[in-house]
């Protein structure tokens, strides 16, 4: 069984885990990478393998992939949604 994650962020865009015979698979693509390849004449593989032998193992690398497919949490606080209220708000007539 295969599941896949998705994001449409700028950062890391999937994440692929696999359950194979002896534990789990982990593929995906190093957006550092991928980002070294736009920026170079030299190409390097950006595509990531991790074999796993247990849950827990495979759970704590995707815990630190997770918040790269996020990107930046929004600022839900109470003053950050003001500021963007007054700023639609009176951003058109000021503009």
């Amino acid at each position: 069984m295969s599941a896949e994650i998705c994001t449409g962020g700028p950062v890391l865009q999937s994440v692929t885990v696999e359950r194979v015979e002896n534990g789990f698979v982990l593929r995906y693509r190093d957006p550092e990478i991928e980002a070294l390849n736009r920026a170079s004449d030299h190409w390097i593989d950006a595509s990531k393998e991790r074999i796993y032998s247990t849950a827990e193992a495979l759970l704590a690398d995707l815990r630190k992939l997770i918040p790269l497919m996020a990107g930046e949490e929004p600022d839900n606080s109470p003053a950050a949604v003001y500021k963007h209220a007054l700023s639609e708000a009176f951003g058109k007539d000021n503009g």
